[in-house]
């Protein structure tokens, strides 16, 4: 079931009412481009363009962006949302029409990571307008994994962790007995940008 309604007379992408989480490629960009072939959608002006997803080394890829274009706005109305992945707005310096809600817009430039080793099958991190945060760790053995030994640059920015893989809850609950530890490095220019990132097994 769609998440948003699309108004295309008045460029506008409206959260429905329930809604907590927004995937922005998954629930905005991709819905609008479904909502474009039905009927006669295709008569309003784009509402998206985007870039990025491309291979940069073996096993990763680079961010992908969702820039709102053409005057369309998201408006969330009474609501607690976080919004996951990249959305900007060509037009304005928010993407959003906030009504009464709490908007939680989590970007990132941290690289895609695809498989590596049959154990660790993808890191995704979430970098926040303010400050960053680890968005989350997808495909990690019986989904059992535990971070520590976090280390943060004077902007907030994380430029290390350690990562502990387990074969059992129990074991990730009380830290013991892990199978694989790997150590994650960023390295960011002097704007912010990220310009090195590694995750290698100790």
């Amino acid at each position: 079931m769609s998440k948003v309604q699309f108004d295309g007379q008045n460029r506008l992408i409206i959260i429905n009412t329930g809604v907590t989480d927004i995937d922005v490629r998954v629930d905005l960009y991709l819905e609008w481009k479904n909502w474009v072939l039905q009927d006669n959608n295709s008569q309003w002006l784009a509402a998206f363009r985007a870039f990025g997803g491309d291979p940069t080394t073996v096993n990763q890829n680079a961010p992908s962006y969702y820039f709102l274009i053409n005057n369309w706005l998201v408006k969330v109305e009474n609501l607690t949302v976080t919004f996951n992945d990249n959305l900007y707005s060509d037009d304005y310096t928010t993407p959003f029409i906030n009504n009464g809600s709490t908007i939680l817009s989590k970007n990132t430039d941290i690289p895609n990571i695809d498989p590596i080793n049959s154990v660790l099958t993808g890191l995704t991190e979430s970098i926040q307008e303010i400050s960053l945060d680890i968005k989350h760790i997808l495909g990690l053995s019986q989904q059992n994994y535990r971070l520590s030994d976090h280390v943060y640059d004077s902007s907030n920015r994380l430029t290390s962790v350690i990562i502990k893989l387990f074969k059992t809850k129990d074991d990730c609950d009380f830290d013991i007995n892990e199978f694989a530890t790997y150590n994650m490095n960023a390295v960011y220019d002097n704007v912010g940008l990220l310009i090195d990132y590694k995750v290698v097994k100790l």
